[in-house]
């Protein structure tokens, strides 16, 4: 069962990008390499491999051992991994690579970790050494997808499959039954 972030990836995937199926904690074939959510529009031959980490106080990876932030080498290894696997298994689709978290901070100038350094790091680095571009949808970004959300889920009228479009119906309705 996904988690609520990579729910909402999935969601969106499907009802705003039109995939055929999504995919969660999709084994990429090799010693645990996974990606947290894959979807493949059919009709424009698009697959999307995303990388989802919803941390509430701010995007942060540490590596167990030292202790020290992370994000740079872990997401490396994980875009590496899809790079990789969506080449071999789906050469003749368009590739979107995307990295999802709600909140990402900007540390004040001249301290020792970034983590939006290590993002913006992470996509020159794989648009030079792997010619593939890793969208960021994160802040603003990020809030501006669960209001496309938003908007598909007023305009269903049915159930939905993904609980977290079910709980927007539902709070959407909501809001527009209490201003009545």
């Amino acid at each position: 069962m996904p988690e609520i972030g990579e729910e909402i990836v999935g969601a969106y995937l499907k009802e705003c990008l039109h995939c055929d199926f999504v995919e969660y904690n999709y084994d990429l074939g090799s010693k645990q390499a996974e990606c947290d959510v894959v979807g493949a529009a059919l009709a424009d031959k698009t697959v999307y491999f995303c990388e989802v980490a919803t941390h509430t106080r701010g995007f942060l990876y540490v590596d167990p051992r030292t202790r020290k932030p992370a994000n740079y080498e872990r997401l490396t290894k994980k875009f590496a991994n899809a790079i990789k696997f969506a080449r071999q298994q789906f050469p003749d689709f368009r590739h979107e690579f995307m990295f999802w978290s709600p909140i990402v901070r900007t540390s004040r100038a001249g301290a020792k970790n970034n983590t939006m350094t290590d993002l913006n790091r992470l996509v020159a680095d794989f648009k030079q050494t792997e010619n593939a571009e890793i969208k960021l949808t994160i802040n603003g970004e990020y809030a501006a997808k669960l209001n496309e959300l938003r908007k598909v889920a007023l305009a269903k009228t049915g159930d939905s499959p993904f609980s977290i479009l079910r709980f927007l119906q539902i709070e959407e309705n909501l809001k527009r039954f209490l201003t009545k």
